[in-house]
């Protein structure tokens, strides 16, 4: 496989990591099913110009963790996605910078320099909540990093 572009779905799949991510609380873990009602599908144009009201909607919604400083990162991160998508054409001939559009076999891993070195640059942007794990698991689950053991139904499929 090959990076490709990273279409609709790969920047759904951004969202969705970090936003499952960004909807446990280490005290009170509680998975964020909502997350589609939450943030208007994870269309980044909705999400970059959500105004305060939103926010105090998202706030009063008791069906998710209710963080502010997540839920501006969330608008935030939308925002720098963006920036990235209109600086190189896509989210993922970005990532080609980092991978030279190739696959990475490894396995037994939740983090890499790879995952290092693109949480680095995201945060370098302004982006929060993008650490190296959110990052691995995001590349695993749009197929820049492959890690299915030989034992594995998926293995090479």
């Amino acid at each position: 496989g090959n990076i490709g572009e990273v279409s609709q779905l790969g920047t759904r799949q951004f969202f969705l990591q970090s936003h499952f991510t960004l909807q446990f609380n280490a005290t009170h873990i509680k998975p964020n099913y909502h997350i589609e009602a939450q943030s208007d599908e994870n269309d980044i144009n909705k999400i970059c110009n959500y105004s305060t009201a939103k926010v105090a909607e998202l706030l009063s919604n008791e069906k998710i963790i209710r963080n502010k400083l997540k839920i501006n990162a969330s608008i935030n991160n939308s925002k720098i996605f963006k920036e990235i998508q209109n600086e190189y054409g896509s989210f993922g001939e970005y990532l080609k910078l980092f991978t030279n559009g190739k696959i990475i076999y490894e396995t037994e891993k939740t983090t890499s320099k790879l995952s290092d070195d693109i949480s680095k640059d995201l945060k370098n942007r302004g982006m929060k909540f993008v650490g190296s794990t959110i990052i691995y698991s995001y590349l695993q689950a749009i197929g820049v990093i492959y890690s299915h053991e030989k034992e594995c139904f998926m293995y090479l499929k």
